[in-house]
């Protein structure tokens, strides 16, 4: 990206921004909800909860990596993480309509997968991304009541 011009957008790295963190996080959420979505075969498959957690941090791990050497993201520099961006910023790296403009994209990102998750799960109960996935821990989805979701036999909601 060029920094020399700092009243330019460029829509393209916040695209690539965009584009990078919807792929990390969709690969994530999907990886969650398949080692532990109620129901699924992987829990007879990988009896133990430890290697199923192991196997969701390598794919969401290799999807990181995955996303860091892509042609698309590479173009923006692979921040795909607010925290990155923030970090160049504030270390006089980008300029700040940039870091606006990978933060939103970023964000966007995140939230076009978290809604396509959302509606496109059907019968399913609600997962966080929490490490362990417990129907006691608190959740922020713990009173969320949508009518296609199922209510889970195990769950105090």
């Amino acid at each position: 990206m060029n920094s020399s011009i700092p009243n330019q957008w460029h829509w393209r790295e916040y695209f690539a921004e965009f584009l990078g963190a919807a792929f990390n996080i969709f690969i994530g959420l999907s990886a969650i909800v398949f080692n532990f979505g109620y129901g699924l075969p992987i829990e007879q498959l990988v009896p133990d909860s430890s290697i199923r957690r192991l196997i969701t941090g390598l794919i969401f791990a290799g999807s990181g990596a995955i996303v860091a050497v892509s042609p698309i993201v590479k173009l923006s520099g692979s921040h795909i993480n607010p925290s990155v961006s923030l970090a160049f910023w504030i270390h006089g790296k980008m300029h700040l309509r940039d870091f606006v403009g990978f933060v939103i994209g970023q964000f966007l990102g995140a939230i076009a997968v978290g809604a396509f998750r959302l509606f496109t799960l059907g019968e399913r109960d609600v997962l966080t991304g929490k490490l362990y996935h417990a129907f006691n821990y608190p959740s922020i989805f713990k009173n969320v009541k949508l009518p296609h979701f199922q209510h889970h036999p195990h769950s105090n909601r």
